[in-house]
């Protein structure tokens, strides 16, 4: 036979819980990750050295953007023939 939980201590039948108390938190041997610091300086130095800024990037985009000559008629000609010969090939080779 199933026992009534209404009897038991709390509210309709429920236990109270602590909303003030938060959950431990891990100990950092339990820890999946963990971070190390040891090449901080190194890629902080690699970083420096990258020419271009995200804000130049995005400068140079947009302003190629708007160059009605860019891309070149040579360079789309080139991509064409790239694109072309590459659905060729695929097309010829024996599916499955």
């Amino acid at each position: 036979m199933i026992e009534s939980t209404k009897n038991s201590s709390g509210i309709n039948g429920y236990l109270p819980i602590n909303v003030k108390q938060k959950p431990a938190a891990p100990r950092a041997a339990e820890a999946k990750e963990s971070l190390h610091t040891e090449h901080t300086d190194y890629y902080q130095d690699k970083l420096k050295e990258i020419p271009l800024k995200r804000e130049e990037i995005v400068a140079l985009g947009r302003k190629l953007a708007q160059d009605e000559a860019y891309p070149s008629q040579d360079a789309m000609s080139k991509l064409a023939q790239l694109l072309a010969e590459s659905f060729q090939r695929e097309s010829e080779e024996p599916v499955g």
